[in-house]
């Protein structure tokens, strides 16, 4: 009877929660746990959903990561259905009646930003560790500031801009396409043809 009363409570919570056997078969899961891995059927093993994929040092070792993880639990790979890859949370329940209890968090945003604040923290130190900028060679300077910002924020196209005196146009200081080579021509954009 209190096992039923929970597997009630249990479908309907908000966090992903799977029952699996000793040998990783899972014995139930709630919808979040359906809503998040896809179409599951009962008695797949749970193993195969989590991947073999090492976690990357920087985010294995973050503080800011272990802070997105709930108490006591651990930070895993999970292969969706979809074929997708997300970080999560998993806590795992002490084994009961030749069963535990998994749940599950989605913390793949989370941990995503973690890894590109540090990815923009590295480009910031080579930017100040650069020549060119600390020796005030501007267009040099700004070629490299386009081409890490590029980098960093995972686009292909930067333009630096300078905005005339009367607000009549603008024009580009740099011009960085990485699909087109890097660097192009520079453009100016009249106010009247972009009101």
């Amino acid at each position: 009877m209190l096992k039923e009363i929970s597997k009630v409570n249990l479908a309907d919570s908000p966090i992903a929660t799977i029952s699996i056997g000793m040998e990783g078969e899972i014995l139930f899961l709630n919808k979040a746990a359906i809503k998040l891995l896809g179409q599951v059927a009962i008695g797949e093993n749970f193993n195969s959903f989590i991947s073999d994929q090492p976690i990357v040092d920087v985010i294995q070792s973050s503080t800011a990561a272990k802070l997105a993880l709930d108490e006591g639990a651990e930070l895993k790979i999970l292969k969706l259905k979809n074929g997708r890859e997300i970080y999560i949370s998993i806590f795992c329940s002490p084994a009961i009646d030749q069963c535990k209890t998994l749940f599950i968090r989605d913390i793949d945003a989370r941990i995503k930003y973690i890894w590109q604040v540090k990815r923009q923290l590295e480009m910031e130190l080579l930017l100040r560790k650069s020549n060119h900028i600390q020796n005030g060679n501007l267009n040099e300077a700004l070629k490299e500031i386009a081409i890490t910002a590029s980098k960093t924020i995972q686009v292909a196209r930067v333009n630096i801009w300078e905005i005339d005196e009367g607000f009549l146009s603008i024009r580009s200081l740099i011009n960085y396409d990485e699909r087109k080579g890097g660097c192009m021509e520079n453009l100016v954009l009249y106010r009247n043809h972009f009101p």
